[in-house]
């Protein structure tokens, strides 16, 4: 008996008690996981296979990839974008962006560079090229939701925290396009996902949305050639009329006195009274009533005030004074 609880001991002494992953790769050395070099984070099982004279991805071969071709120059060659092992290699399509892995330089659609994940941070077993969303690692995570992981975001420019970096109403991802290289549509030096007029045709993307309303299969966003919008019917462009939700509102309309800028020069209010110097009872800032040193006519333009009501309904009074008299 004392023998065999001695045998017991000994064999629980020699069993570490804890998973071992010295390199923090996510894979644990023998017994308890499959690492062939848990001294590296670059090898482990499910890694990808560099050419260079070792066996990165623990499947017993060395570099049994390299040689092959590799169309689309992202460091994996194209045996290896076959993912369903199926032999063709047009049906591989991780993004679903219509371009086949083999071709694709941005394999998940990512904004990120195939050739930049070629390892598996968040050691899911998923190379990072092919996961859009890393999450197990604290460097990869997605805070805003947007499939752009958060270092990602930091690379490329936009904000991790907000999905729609530029507020425009199309999101990061969609604005970011595909290959790895985010898109400048116009070609302005500001990319899609920063721009708040991607086109460039001086209509903001926020109005102009995913819409296509010359049916040229060009989303309005995208599409510079499509006709100004007049959304109020007032004659004025979106690119012209400074609030084109108010028909109201154009290049040379009256000037109201509403806390609004009517006739889009830049000012609010500008012509409207500020007193009425000659106590005439009647406001008028700029054009008309001549006694007040500085007053706007009430019935020649500008901004329209109370003081002429006011002094027609004086009138009748005076004129029963001088009946009397």
């Amino acid at each position: 008996m004392r023998f065999a609880l001695t045998l017991t001991a000994l064999t629980l002494l020699a069993t570490p008690a804890f998973a071992i992953d010295l390199d923090q790769d996510g894979h644990h050395a023998p017994p308890q996981g499959q690492d062939c070099d848990d001294a590296d984070a670059t090898v482990y099982p499910g890694a990808y296979e560099a050419c260079d004279n070792r066996d990165n991805n623990c499947n017993g071969q060395i570099d049994e990839y390299c040689g092959y071709p590799d169309t689309d120059g992202d460091g994996v060659p194209d045996v290896n974008e076959d993912l369903n092992q199926n032999g063709n290699l047009q049906d591989d399509d991780t993004d679903a962006d219509g371009i086949p892995n083999y071709l694709d330089t941005d394999d998940d659609g990512d904004g990120v560079p195939t050739a930049n994940e070629l390892g598996d941070a968040n050691g899911d077993g998923i190379p990072d090229y092919l996961d859009p969303n890393q999450g197990g690692n604290p460097n990869d995570r997605d805070t805003d939701g947007d499939g752009i992981s958060d270092d990602n975001e930091r690379i490329i420019g936009t904000d991790p925290y907000n999905a729609d970096t530029d507020g425009d109403g199309i999101g990061d991802q969609q604005e970011l396009g595909n290959g790895g290289n985010p898109q400048d549509t116009d070609n302005d030096g500001i990319i899609d996902a920063l721009d708040p007029d991607d086109d460039g045709d001086g209509i903001p993307t926020l109005d102009e949305g995913t819409g296509d309303a010359d049916n040229d299969g060009i989303p309005d966003y995208l599409d510079p050639d499509i006709a100004p919008i007049d959304a109020d019917g007032d004659g004025f462009t979106a690119d012209q009329d400074c609030d084109d939700a108010n028909a109201l509102v154009f290049p040379g309309a009256l000037e109201e006195c509403d806390g609004i800028d009517n006739d889009c020069d830049g000012d609010i209010d500008e012509d409207c009274d500020t007193g009425d110097t000659d106590t005439d009872p009647i406001t008028t800032p700029t054009n008309g009533d001549t006694g007040d040193t500085g007053g706007d006519d009430d019935d020649k333009g500008g901004c329209r005030g109370t003081g002429a009501t006011f002094a027609i309904m004086l009138l009748p009074l005076g004129f029963f004074r001088r009946r009397r008299n």
